[in-house]
């Protein structure tokens, strides 16, 4: 019985301790220097970029300078300045997170599980922790990895002082073949 409790409460410890990690958010850079001064993004990480019209797109990241970002965009290479370019976000998920938090919560129920069935049989205790614990940490590494999968994670990596909130009129021209004409975009 003793074995039972003290597992129990040693479990319930461990539980409510790893519940209560901080997190610690990221400030965004305020300018392509300062993104590679600090390296927020790596060559070839997928990101959102949202342009200075708002129109938002995916592009994977090839270089950054001081003052341009070097990306492909469905296959097409551009060059970005900073002042095209409002926001940068990564996207992603967290099945490392999920992963880690539940091999945690797996081993702790698999050992009282454990400690639960020592208190009828105390001959294979040992077998018991041997066998339920690893096991019970599998399942819910599993488990935590599919719920962290289905939790998405937006983190913005660049914002451009002043965001999408100023006031702008932009006009584009639309150059095809046999027509001409332009496109106005106003934000506010």
């Amino acid at each position: 019985m003793n074995i039972q409790k003290a597992t129990l409460s040693i479990g319930s410890c461990l539980l409510l301790t790893g519940l209560g990690l901080p997190v610690y958010a990221q400030t965004p850079a305020n300018s392509f220097e300062e993104m590679r001064a600090m390296p927020q993004v790596r060559i070839g990480e997928k990101v959102e970029v949202t342009d200075e019209t708002g129109k938002k797109f995916k592009a994977a990241i090839n270089g950054i300078s001081d003052n341009s970002l070097d990306v492909t965009v469905h296959g097409i290479r551009r060059e970005l300045w900073e002042s095209q370019v409002s926001r940068i976000r990564r996207t992603g998920t967290h099945v490392g997170s999920g992963a880690k938090a539940g091999v945690v919560g797996g081993a702790i129920f698999g050992a009282v599980v454990a400690a639960a069935a020592c208190g009828s049989d105390h001959y294979y205790c040992g077998y018991y922790f041997g066998v339920l614990v690893p096991a019970w940490a599998g399942v819910g590494t599993g488990v935590g990895a599919l719920v962290g999968l289905a939790i998405p994670h937006h983190e913005t990596v660049f914002s451009q002082p002043g965001g999408l909130s100023g006031r702008r009129i932009s006009i584009s021209p639309i150059l095809a073949k046999g027509k001409m004409g332009a496109q106005l975009s106003v934000s506010f």
